[in-house]
């Protein structure tokens, strides 16, 4: 028997809400949990009550705003697996502030605990997973020992890039990152 009142799904929304917009102003490092309590308009108790601390309420402010579906279903093809990834890394920047990309940027520079919970909640949604290089292979697409990071590294700075500068992240370009940069750069790291 459950005691007490039940949650209230708009405090949690207006909490993950301030968390985004205060990591987006002010930064990580500036980032407290008594400016996310007054700027929501909640006791710093009710967030303990929810989270342990920053690190756990930026991580849950994240679940509540982007796609984290997991790894990408296969396609069949790599270009087709490097489409589908980029278009989700696509998606998922224009769900974010430009201010908050650079804040989650640079507070998994400085914190590697936060670095690492980002990394466990959100596997495929920035780096391709293991299978894609491992579904190539099986297909012919790439030899035997290769693997992607070379094209997730070029294909992450450059959306990146490309977002911040408020650039579109459209179809065409997506092609074009996949077919004119990211495949023949897995080709000549893979030769």
């Amino acid at each position: 028997m459950a005691t007490g009142r039940p949650r209230d799904p708009r405090r949690d929304e207006a909490i993950l809400g301030a968390t985004r917009e205060l990591l987006s102003e002010k930064g990580y490092a500036q980032l407290s949990i008594e400016a996310v309590a007054a700027r929501s308009g909640t006791a710093k108790s009710s967030i303990y009550r929810r989270w342990d601390g920053k690190e756990q309420l930026v991580v849950a402010a994240l679940q509540a705003h982007v796609e984290h579906d997991g790894p990408a279903p296969a396609t069949g093809s790599l270009r087709g697996d490097l489409l589908v990834h980029c278009r989700r890394l696509a998606d998922n920047l224009t769900r974010l502030d430009r201010r908050l990309v650079l804040g989650l940027a640079e507070a998994k520079a400085v914190d590697p605990g936060l670095a690492e919970s980002l990394d466990q909640q959100f596997p495929g949604l920035v780096r391709l997973t293991p299978t894609v290089a491992h579904d190539a292979i099986e297909r012919g697409e790439l030899p035997l020992g290769s693997t992607t990071d070379l094209a997730d590294e070029i294909a992450t700075a450059l959306l990146l890039s490309r977002f911040l500068h408020g650039a579109p992240l459209d179809e065409a370009y997506l092609a074009h990152l996949v077919d004119d940069v990211a495949l023949p750069a897995l080709a000549a790291s893979s030769g």
